[in-house]
């Protein structure tokens, strides 16, 4: 059995491979009967770990992270110069490798486990992206004849507050609908951090009793959409100061850099969002729809959206998404880099009077 777990939430990857290998063998024979493989690995090594026999279980697992993706990467031009032999010499290997794995994939026993997990970066735009690489040409062919293939996309808008039911009910609990709708309005749409908050839900609610909105009023960060249009607007004013203490009341919430910077990410989102529907002319009453949005989050950040130029708002997607990168892979402290985030933010705002500062063309700050 061959699966292909793929696309941009990197949570529900890793619940579904956890989930596919607990029901192939008993727990307490899971260490013995199963091997992972980064995306360095070989053919060779996929190849050994998918065709040992299982040891005193029905089945074994090898799992494979990122090994897809990095086969089928668009391969480099190489030079007329004899420094460009290797990089050539590099991709006529990789091409040896992928028609390997093509080939070795109708002969994984059918008593094994062989999982591809392939987490897909979110696009910085919002048109629908092409399928991966590794579902085209020869690799393609065999996976689609050979392995279950699933896509598992970010949850958005109705999706999202499907995700939240389901979630609940794999939780063994249930979540009404309406709680589920309001908790996906507070959210930062992180399905790691939203599976947190339904767990706390979960246990608060007890036993046989559903989720209801008074219970996520009361437990989920409950200003959080309220507090972040808060931020936004000082961004919008070029309040760098209000922008800043603003921040440092999140903190004071017990909110987590990674929640903040989730949150951020959102609203920006949302805004860039607001701005294409606005410039294409769709009519105000049919924003919510199109947002996937509630009423008044929708008339919020259309708002909102008209005190900032699209070049800006662009650049202030670009700008977060940075800052997550950043604060994920350990580069920078992750308070600082949010500090320095909301002052670089304020800088796409008409420069406010209090502020102390001259906004240049560059959007720095010179005092």
């Amino acid at each position: 059995m061959i699966v292909v777990l793929y696309g941009t939430d990197d949570f529900s990857i890793d619940e579904e491979a956890q989930r596919l290998a607990a029901e192939a063998m008993p727990s307490d024979m899971a260490d013995l009967n199963t091997t992972r493989l980064a995306a360095d690995a070989s053919v060779d090594d996929v190849r050994a770990a998918a065709t040992t026999a299982p040891f005193l279980a029905p089945h074994r697992v090898a799992r494979v992270e990122g090994l897809l993706s990095r086969l089928t990467q668009p391969p480099r031009r190489a030079s007329g110069t004899s420094a460009g032999r290797p990089r050539q010499r590099k991709n006529t290997a990789t091409k040896r490798a992928v028609d390997a794995l093509a080939a070795f994939l109708p002969t994984v026993p059918a008593e094994n486990r062989l999982i591809f997990a392939e987490p897909i970066a979110a696009d910085r735009s919002n048109r629908r992206r092409p399928a991966p690489a590794f579902l085209r040409g020869p690799l393609g062919k065999a996976l689609k004849e050979h392995a279950t293939v699933k896509e598992l996309p970010l949850p958005q808008g109705p999706g999202l507050v499907r995700w939240l039911r389901e979630c609940a009910r794999r939780l063994g609990g249930s979540i009404m609908p309406d709680a589920a709708d309001l908790l996906a309005q507070v959210s930062d749409g992180d399905p790691r951090n939203l599976d947190q908050e339904v767990h706390k839900l979960l246990t608060y609610a007890g036993p046989g009793r559903a989720v209801n909105t008074d219970d996520v009023r009361l437990l989920v960060h409950a200003a959080a959409q309220t507090d972040v249009f808060a931020f936004v607007d000082a961004l919008a004013t070029g309040q760098q100061r209000q922008a800043l203490t603003q921040l440092a009341q999140f903190y004071a919430q017990g909110a987590q850099p990674h929640f903040l910077v989730g949150m951020i990410a959102r609203q920006v989102r949302l805004l860039n969002q607001a701005k294409a529907l606005a410039q294409a002319g769709t009519p105000a009453a049919a924003l919510p729809a199109a947002l996937g949005m509630h009423p008044f989050v929708a008339r919020k950040a259309a708002g909102q959206a008209r005190r900032f130029s699209a070049a800006a708002l662009v650049a202030m997607h670009h700008a977060v998404l940075d800052a997550d990168l950043s604060i994920k892979t350990g580069q920078a402290d992750p308070q600082l880099a949010l500090e320095l985030l909301a002052v670089q933010l304020a800088a796409y705002g008409p420069p406010s009077a209090s502020a102390g500062h001259q906004r240049t063309r560059r959007g720095t700050w010179q005092r």
